[in-house]
């Protein structure tokens, strides 16, 4: 995919979650099983965790060669990005304590707070899309950063696991409600 593709892909990406995450019922978007996160608590992780990638692409790719060497390699598959992440959360995997929200104030447990959380989500996506689209196409391939415990991606890489990552916490979060699966995540 192209750079504007996936540019592109990222807004419809921004529509499905802030749908998803706005038309769950209050009382289930703050709703935790035992220690798992609150549907809440999985936008607050993807909004986190896509403001962490946006610093990440935001460092000159003189910054990024220096820190973290040329990317190597040819650019790898969405599907092959997905299964290493499927690996990765098997093998034990987990968000940082950076990335991993605590959980939500009873007195904070309201429509304003939903509202506060899904225009964060639409400001750090803004955000990346604007830093994303600086980016010459051809440069996404070269350029690279690690991820917490995936190993390294180049910007191409970070882009499709952007899309994943997003998607599969609308799923994570429809099972902890007990729905079963969504976007086959």
């Amino acid at each position: 995919m192209t750079r504007d593709e996936l540019v592109a892909e990222l807004g419809d990406v921004r529509v499905e979650v802030e749908g998803y995450f706005s038309s769950l019922p209050l009382e289930e978007v703050y709703r935790r099983r035992g220690d798992a996160w609150a549907p809440v608590d999985d936008l607050r992780h993807i909004t986190r965790s896509l403001t962490a990638v946006t610093r990440g692409l935001s460092l000159s790719p003189g910054e990024l060669v220096h820190r973290f060497g040329p990317a190597e390699g040819p650019t790898r598959s969405r599907r092959t990005i997905g299964a290493l992440a499927l690996e990765g959360l098997a093998a034990g995997g987990r968000a940082t304590p950076e990335l991993s929200p605590e959980p939500v104030a009873e007195g904070d447990r309201t429509e304003a707070y939903r509202k506060r959380c899904l225009d964060a989500w639409n400001r750090a996506v803004a955000t990346y899309a604007t830093v994303l689209s600086a980016w010459p196409d051809e440069a996404l391939d070269h350029h690279r950063f690690p991820h917490p415990f995936l190993g390294v991606f180049n910007l191409r890489e970070w882009a499709h696991f952007v899309v994943l990552h997003s998607l599969h916490h609308v799923g994570v979060a429809e099972r902890r409600l007990g729905r079963g699966t969504r976007n086959g995540a």
